[in-house]
């Protein structure tokens, strides 16, 4: 049957707004586009087109103007040579003779109006004033002899704008003036002034005149048949000469000069502003110049000139005078909107004539010459744009069509879903003959396929339903076998006392309590070694006793056996001979969880082994029994085959060898199967390692992923060869469970030993930490023993470290580093972890893992906290500022400080003393198994560091079982660690994955956030990040840096 999904509420549906839509989106990007293209065009056709089409036609404009100018300058040159020619002749003839000779030599040239010779006083005729010759042309056009300006009625020539002028040029050219009304022709005239000298001093001027008229008329034939109209302007913007297109609306009985045009005319006020300008620009070049100083004198010399008339006058000698190109390299231009003449807009551009000072003003339409470049170039752009638009519309449309119209109708059609069952049948339209159509096709497999996983997943639901039923009952009969056990080690005659991984006692049968003088309840949460007190018969009552026997089964990870002269010293009775065995508790996770001490007293023993007809040591063998699961002989065959073979050696020398087996990260077999999937590979594997071991040696069990294998005969080098063999074989091999198939290694310790041997439990232990070298070096390799491997040496290792802690209190050498945590989520704030390092003697800093198990071992790990957390609080509290963007601050913590009431009072001491730091940003983390060991402890904790505000971090997370999980829930801890390492394979192992996959899913079922640390490797921190943890830490993301206040 198909489960029916709930229908989703109507308000929970998912509405896009509109600039979340995808024609949004599309229009948006068409129209950036067309943007770009536009601006791409405009920019290519301006460098590639427009500015090459704009330089040739301004070639065009420069050259039709300059030849224009040429030919007015060449008119106005004429007019100077003339002059300069009469003034050539002044030194060679007489007045008498000159009266004569100049008319013939101007007699040629109808246009000059009016010659004259104008010497300074006394300087042509020697005591005489006035002295000029000027002919006029007379109606007859024959150039007549005046004297009106010899009468000495009339202002004296010298005076006039015409003549002072040319006393203040350097060089032999003519200075121009405009005579508006000439006072004996009554007509405007051009003047041309030329001085001469004699013996190196001005002595006068020859003059030359032209009629405005005149030159209207040469003007006027020379521009006629041009696009637009000119206009020639001289220095104080007078107009000398217009195109017929102009000249025929200007006034025929007198001469304006542009501010009168503008005047007239309103659409000319921008070329006389801008002409204006321009006077103002040379006029301030001009005030640079040496000529500007004559102006007031100049104005005092000449009759009837002002001040702003004589500066006029000097600038255009000034710029006569300039060597100056006759156009410039680009003319001005000034933009008339209405143009009298043209009719519309227009473009003025502007070309100065060094010589004579005058100004060539072209006025062409704005949609012609060179003005029409940016015209045409701007309308080429426009249908260029025209054209881009409609094909970008053309675009969006035909996507609209068939891209846009396919996913709209299929986002409806997947709206209009109201379950599971209409979602698995929506299928889309896979007949389209392009990728929507193979989309579909594809999303219609995938639905085919989701439809069958559903079905199996209902099927495997109702199997789970049976299994858990089941499981429930295998539960139930569980517990009913757990309170048998309990009556039956009620009944025991030996005495057994259990302990927790702290080495305290948790329960102790009647026989225990009868032994050791000690009632459960008052035994209970003591150490062991208070509550059974042994010592070896040989010493005498009150002497030292023997080593706590929980804690050193622990502390070797090994059973191990004490009888000989073993007395117990009970609690008000006298002492009693005994034999003693303690056995390390060990998880399925291979985790050390606490011991058991069973005693025996040594007469029961022996009448025990007198009645079997066995000595008292092999009783103990044959009670070892064997392993029900693979059927293989336990420990104590173990040890007893050693002590024989250790026995025979010393009568007849012989070596032999010791295998310690150790499985390879069995617990995941477990994790990822089931109990019964770890029982099934073990029996499979015990099976395969019976026959490999054959009649050359004998196979034992001693724990729950663990064997030996006793070589008799055998050396280091014959065992390592047989070892190889094993190796090799167990990992080739598959173990099948159902339809699970699993690869197992193994890590396999050495040692060789004989009659020289100290016992058998030496020699377990030597093989044991060979084994445990060899999963150090990497797993699934061979170790085999030397003295570089035994943890005996700890007590001395842990006395070092106790020194050199000491040292570091005292002596300033404990320093704070802080490693940063890379949130999933972009957040503010930054979160660190506080870390502990401890300097050497050589300068040399070690980490807190490398120091802090002796810590614990040797009781300073409080006292490494409380140092920690009052450094780092009383630091932030003198300078507030090092907190920065800090927003968590996660303090590590030992188990030992859960349980220590001063920790938490200085805590809340040196919280209150800062005004700075906030609770809410200290964040402490305890470890898991700390946790676990003292569940109440940690919950009254936790409880008083969230009601200061702090918050709770639990590192080494795991949940094996239901106990873990409900503390996990009682305790208010807002982060979950888990230790990268515990899956090193993760980023190319599916298996590894599925389990990483499987603890963030736990805690998600917490309603905790995970934090993933000791990420080295960058591929394990991208698989983390993909599969969805909260935080990240590792080197590969951050190393941890010193702070800049560790302890100097």
């Amino acid at each position: 049957m198909n489960a029916q999904a709930p229908t989703p509420q109507a308000a929970s549906l998912p509405v896009l707004r509109w600039h979340e839509t995808l024609q949004f989106k599309l229009a948006a990007t068409l129209v950036v586009l067309f943007l770009l293209a536009l601006a791409a065009a405009a920019i290519a056709g301006k460098f590639l087109v427009r500015d090459d089409l704009a330089g040739e036609t301004f070639r065009y404009e420069q050259e039709s103007g300059r030849r224009l100018a040429l030919q007015m300058d060449q008119l106005a040159r004429s007019a100077e040579d003339s002059a300069r020619s009469i003034a050539a002749l002044l030194p060679h003839a007489s007045p008498d003779h000159l009266r004569s000779l100049v008319p013939a030599l101007v007699a040629d040239n109808p246009l000059y109006a009016a010659v004259g010779i104008w010497p300074e006083p006394n300087t042509l005729r020697p005591g005489v004033e006035r002295a000029s010759l000027l002919w006029m042309r007379g109606s007859d056009g024959r150039l007549q002899p005046r004297e009106d300006y010899n009468d000495a009625r009339v202002v004296p020539y010298w005076h006039e704008r015409w003549y002072t002028p040319a006393r203040e040029l350097k060089d032999p050219r003519c200075s121009w003036s405009l005579s508006v009304r000439d006072p004996l022709s009554k007509a405007a005239t051009l003047i041309c002034s030329l001085p001469f000298d004699r013996d190196g001093r001005f002595s006068g001027v020859v003059t030359v005149a032209l009629p405005v008229t005149r030159l209207l008329e040469t003007f006027a034939a020379r521009t006629g048949g041009e696009h637009g109209y000119s206009l020639l302007l001289d220095t104080d913007s007078n107009i000398l000469a217009a195109s017929p297109a102009l000249a025929g609306k200007l006034p025929q009985d007198k001469l304006l000069n542009l501010a009168g045009l503008a005047q007239q005319f309103g659409a000319y006020n921008p070329l006389a502003l801008a002409l204006h300008q321009r006077n103002e620009e040379l006029l301030a070049e001009f005030q640079k110049s040496p000529l500007a100083g004559a102006a007031r004198k100049l104005k005092a010399d000449t009759r009837e000139l002002s001040a702003e008339e004589a500066q006029t006058t000097l600038l255009a000698l000034w710029m006569g005078g300039k060597d100056r190109p006759l156009w410039e390299s680009k003319p001005g231009f000034v933009l008339l909107d209405s143009d009298p003449v043209i009719g519309g807009r227009s473009y003025v551009s502007a070309f100065e004539l060094g010589y004579p000072g005058w100004r060539l003003l072209r006025v062409t339409s704005a949609s012609e010459g060179f003005a029409g470049v940016d015209i045409l170039f701007l309308r080429t752009l426009l249908v260029t744009a025209g054209a881009l638009a409609l094909l970008l519309a053309l675009l969006y449309f035909g996507f609209g069509v068939l891209v846009l119209g396919p996913l709209g109708r299929m986002v409806e059609r997947m709206s209009e879903t109201s379950g599971t069952n209409d979602s698995l049948g929506l299928l889309g339209n896979d007949r389209a003959a392009n990728e929507l159509g193979l989309f579909a096709h594809w999303h219609n497999e995938r639905v085919r396929q989701l439809r069958d996983v559903t079905d199996r997943n209902i099927s495997i639901n109702s199997q789970l339903a049976t299994e858990t039923s089941e499981r429930r009952k295998l539960q139930e009969q569980g517990t009913r076998q757990l309170e048998r056990h309990s009556l039956a080690l009620q009944a025991l005659d030996e005495a057994v006392i259990s302990t927790d991984e702290n080495g305290r006692v948790e329960d102790m049968n009647p026989a225990a309590e009868r032994l050791t003088g000690h009632a459960l309840k008052t035994a209970r949460g003591q150490a062991f070694a208070d509550v059974c007190v042994t010592r070896h018969s040989g010493s005498e009552s009150g002497g030292d006793t023997t080593a706590d026997l929980a804690r050193t089964a622990m502390e070797r990870g090994t059973r191990i056996e004490q009888g000989d002269n073993l007395v117990i010293v009970p609690r008000g009775g006298p002492e009693r001979p005994v034999l003693a065995t303690a056995t390390p508790i060990r998880t399925r996770s291979n985790r050390i969880a606490g011991a058991v001490v069973v005693l025996r007293e040594r007469s029961a023993v022996t009448a025990a082994a007198a009645a079997a007809g066995l000595p008292a040591t092999e009783s103990v063998r044959v009670a070892g029994l064997k392993d029900p699961l693979t059927g293989l002989p336990l420990r104590g065959a173990c040890e007893q085959r050693v002590r024989e073979l250790v026995d025979a050696a010393k009568l007849a020398p012989r070596s032999h060898a010791m295998l310690w087996l150790d499985l390879d990260q069995f617990s995941r077999v477990s994790d990822s199967g089931s109990l019964a999937a770890g029982d099934a590979v073990l029996s499979r594997l015990a099976e395969l390692l019976v026959n490999l071991t054959g009649s050359a040696g004998e196979l034992f069990r001693i724990g729950a992923d663990r064997f030996t294998i006793v070589l008799g005969n055998s050396s280091a080098d014959r065992a390592r060869t047989f070892a190889e063999a094993l190796r090799r074989t167990v990992a080739s091999t598959r173990f099948a469970w159902e339809a699970r198939q699993y690869n197992l290694t193994l890590s396999i310790g050495i040692t060789e030993f004989n009659g020289g041997s100290e016992g058998a439990q030496e020699v377990l232990r030597r093989a044991e930490e060979a084994c445990g070298a060899a999963k150090r070096a990497g797993r699934n390799s061979i170790k085999v023993y030397d003295d570089s491997m035994s943890r005996h040496r700890a007590p001395s290792d842990d006395a070092i470290w106790a020194r050199r802690i000491r040292n570091g209190l005292e002596q300033g050498l404990l320093h704070l580093t802080t490693q940063g945590l890379q949130a999933a989520q972009p957040r503010r704030g930054q979160m660190l972890e506080l870390q502990l390092a401890l300097e050497d003697e050589e300068g040399f800093w070690t980490p807190a893992p490398g120091f802090m198990p002796a810590a614990e071992r040797q009781r300073l790990a409080g006292e490494l906290d409380r140092w920690t957390v009052q450094r780092i609080l009383g630091q932030l509290a003198r300078q507030a500022d090092m907190l920065g963007e800090l927003s968590l601050l996660f303090i590590p913590l030992s188990g030992v400080s859960l349980i220590d009431p001063r920790f938490i009072d200085s805590v809340i001491e040196l919280l209150g003393q800062s005004n700075a730091v906030t609770p809410d940003r200290i964040c402490f983390m305890a470890d898991q198994k700390a946790l676990l060991a003292h569940p109440q402890s940690a919950a009254g904790f936790a409880s008083t560091l969230r009601s200061m505000g702090c918050r709770l971090a639990i590192d080494g997370f795991s949940a094996r079982g239901a106990g873990e999980l409900a503390l996990l829930r009682s305790l208010p801890a807002e982060f979950l660690r888990v230790d990268a390492t515990l899956y090193p394979a993760a980023a190319s192992d599916p298996a590894e994955q599925a389990l990483a996959e499987s603890t963030l899913r736990l805690a998600r079922a917490l309603e905790r956030r995970l934090i993933v640390h000791n990420l080295d490797d960058p591929r394990l921190a991208d698989l983390w990040r993909r599969v969805g943890a909260d935080y990240l830490q590792g080197n590969a993301l951050s190393r941890a840096v010193p702070l800049v206040f560790a302890s100097s």
